[in-house]
């Protein structure tokens, strides 16, 4: 796994958001996926999807659906206390 030289401290939230965003986007087309097809299997709609991927705001259950659909939960191990 390659290890990340992003500064997130020093990112904006909003550059943030893209970032996480622009990831989704780069996994969903890894695993040639479209986004109706990511976004049925979240139980979430197509433009919900296109807004994460866009880099704007969706909930906090929206992301964890899209993670979950596209096999990177083990992302959530950060999260461990």
């Amino acid at each position: 796994m390659e290890v990340s030289n992003i500064n997130w401290v020093a990112m904006s939230d909003a550059a943030i958001v893209e970032t996480i965003g622009a990831f989704v986007k780069h996994h969903r087309l890894l695993q040639n996926r479209t986004q109706q097809q990511v976004a049925i299997d979240a139980g979430i709609n197509r433009s919900t999807l296109v807004q994460l991927e866009n880099g704007e705001r969706v909930t906090l259950l929206t992301l964890i659906q899209v993670l979950r659909v596209l096999n990177l939960f083990h992302l959530m191990d950060g999260f461990i206390i």
